[in-house]
């Protein structure tokens, strides 16, 4: 399901502007930024932005995902 903020449905590039909410109530955003595979965009405003950086500084704290602090391993050339 797409959930748009009442004040702003688009960007000024005519994108829309919508959260995701997954079929068992799961938000896409909140889901990803507490595993830290993305980051807090402010860059547009709406009701879920504290929530949002509050996640990604929880994720930044445990290290977790794009956060973490283990390089991810490469072959060496033979």
């Amino acid at each position: 399901m797409l959930l748009l903020e009442p004040h702003q449905t688009r960007d000024r590039y005519g994108r829309l502007l919508a959260h995701i909410e997954l079929d068992d109530g799961t938000n896409l955003s909140e889901f990803l930024l507490q595993a830290g595979w993305a980051k807090a965009d402010d860059r547009w405003p709406h009701s879920r932005l504290g929530r949002f950086a509050q996640l990604e500084r929880a994720a930044r704290r445990r290290g977790a995902g794009i956060w973490s602090t283990t390089q991810p391993r490469t072959e060496t050339a033979r």
